[in-house]
This record gives C-alpha cells, structure tokens and sequence, in this order.
C-alpha cells in the first residue's frame, strides 16, 4: 500500500514517524515530513519547516510561498496516485491540498490525524471536515463525537505520548535542574523568547546553583543562541527532550503539545504564549474554552498555571514557576488515564487504512 503523508508541525512529525515504523509490512510512504519522519525513511517533498506557520498576520507574508507548496503537493499526489493520502495536523495546508486533490480525482481516499479543535473554537470546521476525509484519527477520547454526528468515521486512537513514556526509565528530578521549552516555530520564539530568557536570568540570579537546559531543533539553535547572549543554557537536541521532562523538577514551556507531554511525564511547569495582536484580536471572541494547556482543558480546571498574552510577564512567569508544586503524580495518573489508548489498538492493523 502506498501512502502520502504530511506533517508540518514538530507535532505532527513525531506522529508521522510513529505510524511509519509500526505500519504493517509492505506499506511505502513519500510525502512531507521533518527530522522524525526522515529518520524513519521518509524523503521529504520540501523542507517542512515551510508550513510551521501559525496566525493571519504571520501567514499573509508567506501567502505565496504557502500557495506554491499547495499546488505542488497537489501534483504530487496526482502523479503518485497513493492508496490513502495521510494528513497530520496542520490543517490550513493538509485540508486545501486534499480539497485540491479531490476536486481531480474523486475517487482519492483521504484520513486527517489530530481533530481540529472544533470543541475549542470554530465548530462549523466539523461539518466541513466530514465533506472532504473519509476517516479521522483523533487523540482525545471525547472528540471522535463532535465528527460522527456529521457522518464522518472518527476514531479515538490514544495520545502516542502515552507509549513514549512508558519507554523511558522511572522518574528521577533533580530540583535544581530548569527545563525551558521555547517553541517550535520562528514567530513565537521571536515573541515569547526575550521574556523567557529573563525569566532564567531572574532564577540564575536568585539561586546560582539552577542548571538550564533547552531541548531545540537544529534549524533553531543558533537564533536561541543568539538571543540568551551569555545566558548558560544546556542546548539538547530535540529528540532526547522526554530524558529532560523526566530527570528536570521544574519546566517552563511554550502553551502546546509540549506542555501535555510534560503533564503525561509529571514535571511541574507553567505555559506561556503571545500571539501577534492582530491574530489575537481576530480569534478571541470566538474561544469557547476558557483554559489554553490541554491538562486544563481535559480535566476543565485551572491545574497547570497559564501566562498569555499581556499576563505573560517576567514577573508572573517568575512567580508562577517558584509556586510550583514539587510533584504531580496523582494528577498525573488521572490524565493518563484518559489518554491510554483503546485495548488491542496497534498500528500495525491493516484495516485502519483501507476502506
């Protein structure tokens, strides 16, 4: 069987490379994808930091680069004629290449992995959704429900951070070692970096002893060096990041997927995030949650400490990090258990992809 896929996330990458090396015997892939995907055989399309893009104002300047990619992802699928086209996240690409693709060759079947946070905002995307996949595998076990209802196959298949920590060895913290997670994409490092890195220098300065280390991707690190200018920090490469969630007492992320992986490994923490203005005014009236980390959001409590938008300050993050609790096992086991995946699950099964 042949697959195309596309990731344009970090994410979504981690999520692609997983289903490649468990997809049963005889499956190809080709398509887009990062560092992970690559690893595990892929050759990538383009390059994908192209589509880590996030927000109106940061899109229209790379609007025609983005159309570009579009259409020459387009082309490819329709030379290659896969069997299944497979979209991770990223659903302002995947969803306009596959509207694409199916608008010439009908017959293509389709499946998205991570549902659109239709419960968070935007509701009408799920009825859109079912009009142009065939399936979808979604993470969360309360959302498949938002998709059947408009006739579209949802599966809840487990968060794959679950199988990630039970890789890794037992928990050991170490409460002066600081963990600092700044993003993954240049707009959001480029806002949120400054005030995280003064927030490590306040810590450093109060208790000299603080080791700092940041997991960050090749393609980064010499913009984050730049900025910490003397500021020591460890760099670590990204995909040893789960040996740092266990072994660092605390952490200071960027809102996203990675504050739930430090949530899943129990590593207190807090979330920042500020979005370009204009995007912000644009989405606000429009939330319908009241919590960013998705731990709040899963449990609908204000568990883990969020500074966003003008609240995310050196002297709010300082004081939230230094309020932290020195272990969240119990919270720990309640959200795990929500995301273990559904018994005899495995990606090896053939049929998740045929139809």
């Amino acid at each position: 069987m042949k697959v195309f896929m596309i990731a344009g996330e970090a994410s979504g990458d981690v999520l692609g490379a997983r289903i490649m090396r468990d997809a049963p015997k005889g499956f190809s892939f080709s398509g887009i994808g990062g560092a992970e995907m690559q690893e595990a055989g892929l050759t990538p399309l383009f390059p994908m930091q192209e589509l880590s893009v996030m927000g109106v104002a940061e899109i229209l300047p790379r609007l025609p680069n983005l159309l570009r990619r579009i259409r020459e992802t387009q082309d490819a699928i329709l030379a290659q004629k896969p069997d299944v086209i497979l979209t991770i996240d990223s659903p302002d690409f995947s969803f306009r290449v596959v509207k694409g693709v199916k608008a010439k060759w009908p017959q293509a079947k389709a499946i998205h992995m991570v549902a659109p946070t239709v419960w968070a905002w935007r509701q009408e995307r799920a009825k859109k959704m079912a009009a142009l996949y065939d399936r979808l595998f979604c993470l969360f076990p309360f959302e498949p429900a938002y998709f059947t209802e408009h006739g579209l196959d949802a599966r809840f298949v487990g968060h794959p951070i679950i199988d990630t920590y039970h890789t890794y060895p037992p928990i050991n913290r170490q409460k002066n070692d600081f963990l600092v997670l700044f993003g993954s994409r240049m707009g959001e490092i480029k806002r949120i970096a400054p005030v995280f890195m003064d927030v490590c220098r306040v810590l450093r300065g109060k208790n000299p002893e603080i080791s700092i280390y940041s997991p960050v991707f090749d393609h980064l690190k010499p913009v984050l060096q730049d900025m910490a200018g003397g500021l020591p920090i460890e760099w670590v490469p990204a995909t040893q990041r789960y040996e740092l969630f266990a072994r660092c007492g605390r952490a200071m992320a960027v809102s996203g997927t990675a504050g739930l992986e430090l949530s899943v490994f129990g590593c207190p923490h807090v979330i920042g995030y500020k979005m370009n203005p204009l995007t912000y005014a644009l989405i606000k009236g429009r939330v319908q949650t009241p919590y960013a980390h998705l731990e709040n959001i899963i449990q609908n409590e204000m568990l883990v400490p969020e500074f966003l938008q003008q609240n995310c300050t050196v002297d709010a993050l300082i004081e939230g990090v230094q309020s932290l609790p020195e272990e969240m096992s119990e919270r720990q086991s309640a959200l795990m258990g929500q995301l273990q995946k559904p018994d005899g699950f495995v990606w090896s099964d053939p049929s998740l992809y045929a139809f």
